[in-house]
């Protein structure tokens, strides 16, 4: 790699003033214990949580409640099925998660994401997709 230096002439190069910069004393000044700073940390994440909960309707609420609920913690038998309708693979996750890009409409769309017992990670397509929990 080529660099090009340009260089100044000495005149034109501006140094730091000769008389000493002084700065006003300190504008603010208090003390704040480390128990103090956790109990405002928590009102702080209440405050927060609050909000994001507020802002959202409560049928949004129990629809992402409900998504994360149908595919987090649960023992599941995935399966990808071919264009005439039969199982080509199946796998199983236990006590995992399977998780997908969601369109507008709360919909999975794309693939699903997951890790497998038999085979570690797994990307396989929505539109081909059986997922099912297993009951034990």
């Amino acid at each position: 790699m080529r660099s090009k230096y340009f260089f100044a002439e000495p005149s034109i190069i501006v140094g730091p003033p000769d008389k000493p910069i002084v700065l006003p004393s300190e504008d603010v000044c208090f003390v704040l214990t480390s128990q103090q700073l956790e109990t405002m940390n928590r009102w702080i994440m209440i405050l927060f949580s609050t909000f994001i909960l507020s802002a959202c309707t409560e049928e949004s609420r129990n629809q992402m409640f409900k998504q994360a609920d149908n595919l987090l913690g649960k023992d599941l038998r995935v399966s990808y099925v071919a264009d005439n309708g039969n199982i080509v693979k199946t796998w199983t996750v236990r006590d995992g998660k399977v998780t997908s890009e969601k369109d507008s409409s709360g919909n999975a769309v794309g693939y699903y994401y997951f890790w497998s017992n038999e085979t570690g990670y797994v990307q396989i397509p929505v539109m081909r997709t059986i997922i099912e929990e297993i009951k034990q």
